[in-house]
């Protein structure tokens, strides 16, 4: 019996060993395949951020402090003029071959020669209100007064600075921008429902009239336009046989130039940046104010895509967005420190194509010249002694062309709308004025 009992218990004691032998081992196993499981996932993590580092490629060319400049004074003296005049000049600065069209601060428009003789000196009642704009015969004046009772559009002969046909819009509170088109003249000119309630118009009619004599042509009602986020207030926008609009209701309307009739109408987002659409080959994008741009065809309305802007901008000297091809270029202010940086991207794409860190310099103008973009820029604040640089890019590359330094400074600050400053295209120049002072550069 003593004999049965010690085999049974040597029984035991070798399942019980074995069976502790058995869980050992799973554990390792299990042991190992966790350890296994968590260099795969490591090998996984690793592989996707490497992805990711592929996929966002850095696309910083450098910094405006890695551009070399010229001084002014060192630039081919046939390729930019500069002027002084005795008073600030207002509104616009005109070249046209061997004479200036200056408006000064004195609600004065006047003609010099090439040396700064005066040819012609024309006075208007009310101040300039709106960019004046110069045609082959006349110089387009337009003026409104304070309280915005009275207005009228004056054509004055570029010849003699008399007055040819004046416009009388006396019934009219608010106008638009005014533009030339071929032989016509586009505007939107409005009225307030409760004038003694109401700082702006909220009822508008979009006129054509004849560029020759200033005759009517024809006008639309159209109801309220959208306020602008950037000067002049209310705009509109002209490509091939369409005009554009976007009232207040946030619609974007095309209209036929020839008539004034509606084409097509689209919904956009309430709250927009600008209240304009840019042009890109067929395409017409729409920034609003999350930074998203949103594209149309241009001759039916459709929807074509969508991209979010790898940043943002504000501030009233903040120029518009420039389109080439499917490349948008625009800014970034960090708001943290105040850094500036230009971005170019392709929107067709989705991805950056390069970008420049500008730092505390602002970026005040971005024109395209004969496939060149031209920026004007300096150091911030209005107690800098820094100059503006002129600066000509690659709009594709965002490779530095030329680089010039100016004398003085052409902006107050990146938060000032000064009166007497503004840039514009001049025919092939880049035309920009600072109170006394006006360069035409190409």
């Amino acid at each position: 019996m003593k004999k049965f009992v010690l085999l049974l218990s040597m029984v035991l004691l070798l399942v019980m060993a074995g069976c502790g032998s058995n869980t050992s081992t799973k554990d390792d196993e299990k042991d190992e395949n966790t350890t296994v499981e968590k260099e795969n996932d490591t090998e996984e993590g690793a592989e996707e951020e490497s992805k990711e580092e592929e996929e966002a490629p850095n696309t910083l060319l450098g910094s405006i402090e890695d551009f070399e400049s010229i001084s002014i004074d060192e630039y081919d003296q046939e390729n930019w003029i500069q002027i002084e005049t005795e008073m600030n000049i207002e509104n616009h600065a005109f070249l046209d071959g061997d004479r200036f069209f200056i408006n000064t601060e004195s609600d004065e428009t006047i003609a010099y020669t090439k040396d700064m003789k005066e040819i012609w000196k024309s006075e208007v009642p009310f101040p300039f209100r709106r960019p004046n704009v110069m045609t082959d015969d006349y110089i387009l004046v337009n003026n409104e007064t304070d309280e915005g009772e009275e207005a009228f559009i004056e054509a004055l002969d570029k010849e003699t600075g008399e007055s040819v046909y004046k416009i009388d819009l006396k019934k009219y509170n608010n106008l638009s921008e005014y533009y030339v088109i071929d032989d016509a003249i586009y505007f939107a000119a409005g009225l307030r429902s409760e004038p003694d309630d109401m700082l702006f118009a909220d009822q508008f009619t979009i006129h054509k009239h004849n560029l020759q004599d200033g005759s009517l042509i024809w006008e639309k009602e159209i109801g309220n336009l959208k306020q602008n986020g950037k000067d002049p207030l209310y705009q509109l926008a002209f490509k091939d046989d369409y005009f554009y609009y976007v009232n207040d209701d946030s619609e974007l309307i095309a209209a036929e130039q020839e008539s004034g009739d509606e084409i097509w109408k689209q919904s956009l987002p309430e709250s927009l940046r600008y209240s304009i659409p840019f042009f890109s080959g067929d395409a017409l994008y729409i920034l609003d104010s999350d930074s998203v741009f949103h594209g149309y065809d241009a001759e039916t309305g459709d929807p074509l895509n969508e991209f979010e802007f790898p940043g943002r901008m504000i501030g009233p000297v903040a120029p518009y967005p420039v389109f080439t091809d499917s490349t948008v270029i625009y800014q970034n202010l960090d708001f943290d420190n105040g850094d500036t940086t230009l971005i170019a991207v392709d929107i067709e794409a989705g991805e950056e194509a390069w970008s420049i860190d500008f730092g505390q310099h602002f970026i005040f103008a971005a024109h395209l010249i004969n496939d060149t973009l031209y920026l004007l820029t300096q150091v911030d604040g209005e107690d800098s002694s820094t100059p503006t640089k002129v600066l000509k890019l690659n709009p594709e590359t965002g490779e530095l062309i030329e680089g010039i330094e100016l004398n003085e400074r052409m902006a107050k600050a990146s938060n000032n709308q000064y009166l007497y400053m503004g840039n514009y295209t001049n025919d092939d120049y880049l035309a920009f004025f600072f109170e006394k002072s006006a360069y035409f550069i190409k």
